[in-house]
Parts: C-alpha cells; sequence; structure tokens
C-alpha cells in the first residue's frame, strides 16, 4: 500500500536511501522547415535542452516523460545567419527499487548530451540527441518499534530501563518537492537592428529562504539575444530579466532549509515596429527542495547478555542533511583558436553551459565541482566558425557537520549567465557568472530493532572469554593460578611455556 510524504507525519519516520539508477535514450526527429526560412547551406550549431515534466508509478515501473526542445542556428542561401526550432517529446521507462512509497519520494534531474543535425535537404534537417535521467529514490521508514515481554505481555520496571540504557537519537529528514512554472515578460531598446537571430539562456538562483508555510525564490533569467545589425553585421545583447516566486508549502517553516533549482522552459524575442526594441516573452520551471530536520529515539540492542530475547533488525541508511543553500561565483576561462586568424574576424557570440560533477565534503565544508563549457562563434571570411574550449570550477557551501561523511547523496544543478568574450590574437577569453544550487545529504547505517520479545534473566554465560590474561602475586606457581581460575594446568604450562612448579615473578600469564 502506497503511503505519501504527508502521511510520514504522524510517526517518526527514517527518510531511507532507496538507490540512483540513470536511464539513457536516444530521441530526436525530422524537422522539415516551413518556406519562410531560408535554404540551408551550413549548419553553425545545434543546441538542445531536456525539459523533464511527467513521472508516473504503476505495477513497480516508473515512467518519465518530458520535451525535447532543439534549436539549429545555420547559414542560409542567402548569406544570413537564421535559427530555426523543433520541439519533440521523449518517454523512458526504469523498474521502481522495492519500498519505493511514492512519486513524491522520486527526484529526475534530465539532461541533453550528444547532439547533432545533419541536413537531409535544403529545408530537411535530422536531428538527435541523448536523454540522460539520473534518478534518485527515498523512501520513508516509519519507526514503531514492537518491543514487550515474554510472551508479549508488558515490559516491566527492570527490562524497560534496560532497554532505555541503549536507546540513542538519530536524525530522520523530512524532505519534498514543491515544483511550479512561471512566466515573464520585459522589452529592451537598441540602437536599432535588422532582426533578432537566436535567443537563448539560463536561470540562475539568487537566493532562497523558507519562511513559516513559505519559500521565496529570487532569481533572473539572463539571455542572450544574437541579432543582425542594420549594416549586416552580427553581434549580441545581454539582458537580465527578475523573477520572484513564493512557493505555499505545509511543511515549512522557520528551520526549513530550502534550495532552488531552475530552468528555461520556452523563450522567444520579436523585434517592434520601431525596429529598436526587443520584446521577450519566457516560461521557466522551478524545483524547490525542502528539509526539515527532526529526531527519532531508537534501541539496537536490547541488553542480548542480560535477557532472553527474540527480535527483528533491519539495516537501513537513514539521511541526515549537510547542507541546502544556493551560491554563486565568477568565472573567468581562456582558449585558444583553433584556425588562423584573418584581419576582419569579429565575434558573434559566446555560449556558456555549466554542469555539476560531483560534490565532496570535508571539515565544515562542502565542495561542489563541475565544468563550464564555451562556444565562441567567429565571423570570419563569410563564414561562422565555432571555436569551443572549457574550465573547471568549484563552489563552497557551509555544512552542518564538523567532520566528513563517509558517504553522501546530492542534488545539484548550474546555471551560467551569459558571457563577455573578447578576441586577441589566436586567444581567446571569457568571463561569466555561474550559480549553484546544492543539497547534500549524508548517509548512516543503522541498526534499529522493530520487534523485540524480551524474556526472563539469560542463564548462558555469552560474556565468557575466550583468554584470560592474569597478574598474579609474586611467588605463586602456575600449579597454584591454574587451580585458583578452575583452569588446565597442562595447557596454562603449554601457552606460557613454563613448567608447573615454575614461580611467577609478577608478570603476565595466559589462562585458556
Amino acid at each position: 500500500m502506497e503511503r505519501s510524504v504527508a502521511d510520514m507525519k504522524k510517526s517518526p519516520a527514517f527518510c531511507v536511501y532507496g538507490g540512483i539508477n540513470t536511464v539513457t535514450g536516444d530521441f530526436g526527429g525530422e524537422l522539415i522547415m516551413p518556406d519562410y526560412y531560408p535554404e540551408i547551406r551550413k549548419i553553425v550549431t545545434v543546441r538542445a535542452s531536456a525539459i523533464p515534466d511527467s513521472k508516473y508509478i504503476h505495477d513497480n515501473e516508473l515512467e518519465t516523460g518530458g520535451t525535447l526542445s532543439f534549436d539549429v542556428l545555420y547559414i542560409g542561401d542567402d548569406q544570413t545567419l537564421s535559427c530555426v526550432p523543433y520541439v519533440t517529446e521523449y518517454s523512458q521507462v526504469t523498474t521502481v527499487p522495492d519500498g519505493v512509497i511514492s512519486a513524491d519520494c522520486i527526484n529526475v534531474e534530465s539532461v541533453a548530451e550528444g547532439i547533432s543535425a545533419r541536413p537531409l535537404g535544403p529545408r530537411k534537417i535530422s536531428l538527435k540527441a541523448r536523454v540522460k535521467n539520473r534518478i534518485s529514490y527515498d523512501k520513508y521508514e516509519p519507526y514503531l518499534p514492537m518491543i514487550a515481554g515474554p510472551e508479549s505481555s508488558p515490559l516491566d520496571t527492570a527490562r524497560r530501563r534496560s532497554m532505555e540504557k541503549l536507546e540513542r537519537q538519530a536524525e530522520c529528514i523530512e524532505k519534498k518537492l514543491y515544483q511550479l512554472t512561471g512566466s515573464a515578460k520585459d522589452e529592451l531598446k537598441t540602437d536599432g537592428i535588422m532582426k533578432p537571430v537566436m535567443c537563448y539562456g539560463d536561470i540562475l538562483i539568487n537566493e532562497t529562504r523558507a519562511d513559516s508555510r513559505i519559500v521565496n525564490v529570487k532569481g533572473e533569467i539572463a539571455l542572450s539575444i544574437i541579432v543582425q545589425n542594420s549594416d549586416g553585421a552580427y553581434g549580441t545583447y545581454c539582458h537580465s530579466i527578475p523573477f520572484e516566486e513564493r512557493v505555499d508549502g505545509e511543511t515549512v517553516t522557520k528551520n526549513t532549509k530550502a534550495v532552488a533549482a531552475g530552468r528555461l522552459a520556452q523563450i522567444s524575442v520579436t523585434l517592434g515596429d520601431d525596429g529598436a526594441t526587443l520584446y521577450f516573452d519566457a516560461e521557466y520551471d522551478l524545483d524547490v527542495y525542502t528539509a526539515n530536520a527532526g529526531q527519532i529515539t531508537f534501541t539496537e540492542d536490547i541488553y542480548s547478555r542480560e535477557y532472553e530475547f527474540k527480535s527483528s533488525h533491519r539495516e537501513i541508511k537513514s539521511q541526515s542533511l549537510l547542507c541546502c543553500s544556493n551560491t554563486s561565483l565568477s568565472l573567468a576561462a581562456e582558449g585558444r583558436r583553433k584556425g588562423q586568424k584573418a584581419q576582419e574576424d569579429y565575434l558573434v557570440s559566446c555560449i556558456a553551459d555549466a554542469k555539476i560533477e560531483k560534490v565532496t565534503t570535508s571539515k565544515g565544508k562542502a565542495t561542489a565541482f563541475g565544468l563550464c563549457s564555451f562556444s565562441a562563434y567567429i565571423a570570419s571570411g563569410g563564414e561562422i566558425i565555432t571555436e569551443e574550449f572549457s574550465t573547471p570550477f568549484s563552489a563552497e557551501i557551509p555544512i552542518s557537520e564538523e567532520k566528513a561523511p563517509s558517504e553522501l547523496i546530492f542534488h545539484a544543478k548550474a546555471g551560467a549567465s551569459g558571457c563577455n568574450c573578447t578576441i586577441q590574437e589566436q586567444k581567446i577569453h571569457a568571463e561569466c557568472r555561474i550559480s549553484v544550487s546544492l543539497a547534500a545529504f549524508e548517509l548512516e547505517s543503522l541498526f534499529p530493532i522493530w520487534e523485540a520479545c524480551i524474556g526472563d534473566k539469560n542463564t548462558v554465560q555469552s560474556n565468557d572469554c575466550v583468554i584470560k590474561v592474569c597478574f598474579p602475586e609474586k611467588g605463586k606457581r602456575i600449579w597454584d593460578i591454574a587451580k585458583e581460575h578452575k583452569a588446565s594446568t597442562l595447557l596454562c604450562e603449554k601457552i606460557n611455556k613454563k613448567s608447573r612448579t615454575d614461580i611467577c615473578d609478577e608478570s603476565p600469564v595466559i589462562i585458556k
């Protein structure tokens, strides 16, 4: 029977790690361009983004789906730059691990990789991308231990106190994912252009703050717009649209930790009748993660040496919160051109894409390591040349634990603003701002008892030692020591390499 996360509020529950699964699949299609687009002479670049929008569980199978959106930048037969969009859907099915409770306990992070575009004709393009879903599972284990005396009778006072001596506190986490879609409109005045060619961007989260029942998210839509100027040359305008969203959460308190990540779902740009104003219409998705920390009192043992008992143990990997925060940093990179620089070369645009690859922790901090890839488009000799380079980056976030955990899991996403880029001889210099969203959790192996029946006093000497060490008084013989401890004299002679009449000199004697 399925139970939602909200049901777990009725009783203490461990948030247990259920595993991570990566599912990949190739998707795409054939784009037939409308007549109002110029015919293809050369494809400059193709970009794609995977936007997850559904997850459905049935018969232990999880189906995830979403939209795969392409943008193809190309040089037309009229020698101008154009960009044509293409949208298709994708769907993937994977098996859900045992014990996963509901879709509320499943997080899906999607990226598009291996993007390719192949012209099949003047107006026909074959598009393909590999969608990779990183699916992480949580499950909630309500802790209601059934501990009783002999034949399920109530525990007497002595046994109750014995059990309490071995109880300890463990942190429990109640996690929640809130998802919303927002929209924004804005405009930008220019000096006058011929046409907008391509608009791309990312969502940067600047602040996520939780209060009583409300999570406030502040961020910006960082846009870059490739335009053709009135003189026929190409250039790029950078623009930022601020936004603020409020999420109403039933589990949100002033002590709730929250972090948000976003993705740009759709963006369109049009040129006004004045030939100088660009009008933007954007839609974006936000994922808001919240975490509430609590305590569970549990027992791992019931004095097995003192009482006879039957018990049911269970090993679980319980999660505790390390950090839940947004941060940002400035990044500079330098690349070297592969082709030779011509006299009239100029930069059209530069695109930055940031991804988190791993997260580590050390004393007092979590560090997210990522890679930022740059694609610079340079007009050279009537063509558009693409130069690509990348640089690693890292972002540090304080954590609640002083010690480094032995095992952790995380949800992380990075966004990059439109870059400032310059060309100097054979070198390309780029600068951008990186926004990082990170939620990290420590995994701790626990062995709580779910059921136990504590009986009478244990008559078995379960605390007998295999070997005893004796520190005898000076002048005693091996025979005297063996007799005193009811041990075998022969064995004592053999182990200690002495005879039974040897006098001890206060040195240790091993007794079997």
